[in-house]
């Protein structure tokens, strides 16, 4: 059990919809795992009560003294308002923190638009009402700035601090936005977090990209923590076939743990996470393969090499 939660909906990541998502992404194929058909927010409020419900993710949660939803997409566009205040009186009762998770192009109205435009018309054909989708961007919008708490933690996508790479794994976010995004969430009195992403696809140089990312997290972002994630090939995304073609190698569970504890080395004071569900078994399976004692010794010692010149530089 666990003190993840996952709402229970119809809705998946908007982004999803735009030219197939992050090229690292399955997200589209979790159309398989939420419902086919829109969910009431009753149902919705009545399904989060069973898991908290279950004494084991209930003790789990008041353990770990937060609750974390995993929503296949932003916490303020695909949960819907009914679900969120509902959470929220829970959160509140029991002082824990709440985290989640937003892409960074919901600060910014014109954006919104876009990304509730693809939503709405994935959702209801070319067809679908154009006054609900003004709509909708004003309820997101104001919702974004009335709900956010000193005990939120929200954690946006940062993947690769450069604007050539973001445009290049179909991010469809620039570094303004995420500039944008953190000035918003800390004004409002939450926390934000940042992924970084280890050697996504098509990215060259990979391991200085990974360390300059958490640099540009803390040092601009002002990121109270950071999730450092190893990309792997996800069944249905760009990366995925790369991989099977020979074109792209996932990095090596050596390299991804080095680089961990070099971001937690020279930024002791913060909160740097490892996102140990993500697998290593598929390293290897082209190009050079990491597997004695000294190929280890040797890529931990590139590493070092490289965080030096990163954490050092001016």
């Amino acid at each position: 059990m666990s003190s993840k939660y996952f709402p229970y909906s119809e809705h998946i990541c908007h982004h999803v919809f735009n030219k197939g998502g992050c090229n690292f992404c399955s997200f589209h194929l979790m159309k398989n795992c939420v419902s086919a058909t829109p969910v009431p927010i009753k149902q919705m409020i009545q399904h989060f009560d069973a898991f908290i419900s279950d004494q084991k993710n209930y003790q789990d949660i008041l353990k770990n003294g937060r609750l974390s939803v995993e929503p296949q997409g932003s916490w303020f566009l695909e949960v819907p308002k009914g679900l969120r205040h509902h959470i929220y009186r829970f959160v509140e009762f029991h002082g824990l923190e709440l985290h989640s998770q937003c892409r960074a192009t919901l600060t910014n109205k014109k954006k919104v638009q876009t990304a509730l435009s693809i939503s709405m018309k994935a959702k209801y054909g070319p067809d679908f009402d154009r006054d609900l989708l003004e709509k909708n961007v004003q309820a997101t919008l104001e919702s974004f700035k009335t709900e956010l708490k000193p005990y939120m933690l929200i954690s946006t996508g940062l993947e690769v601090a450069n604007n050539d790479d973001l445009k290049l794994i179909n991010k469809g976010c620039q570094l303004s936005d995420f500039v944008s995004f953190s000035r918003f969430i800390r004004s409002g009195g939450a926390k934000l977090g940042a992924n970084v992403l280890m050697a996504p696809p098509l990215v060259l140089d990979s391991v200085r990209k990974a360390l300059k990312t958490a640099q540009y997290a803390f040092d601009v972002l002002k990121a109270s923590e950071i999730m450092v994630v190893s990309c792997i090939p996800r069944i249905g995304s760009l990366g995925h076939a790369l991989w099977r073609q020979g074109k792209w190698n996932p990095i090596s569970a050596t390299e991804s743990a080095e680089i961990y504890w070099m971001i937690k080395d020279w930024y002791p004071e913060k909160t740097v996470k490892l996102d140990t569900m993500r697998v290593y078994c598929f390293h290897g399976k082209h190009g050079l393969k990491i597997k004695t004692e000294k190929q280890k010794i040797s890529a931990r010692k590139k590493v070092r090499k490289i965080a030096q010149e990163v954490f050092t530089s001016s």
